[in-house]
């Protein structure tokens, strides 16, 4: 199932562009 396989990779890339959210609001003041 490709869901599967590709469910990891979604969840992934939120997280990391979760962080790059967060670390741009870190450095905005």
């Amino acid at each position: 199932m490709p869901n599967s396989s590709e469910y990891p990779s979604v969840a992934e890339a939120t997280r990391h562009w979760l962080e790059k959210v967060v670390i741009g609001l870190n450095l905005c003041p």
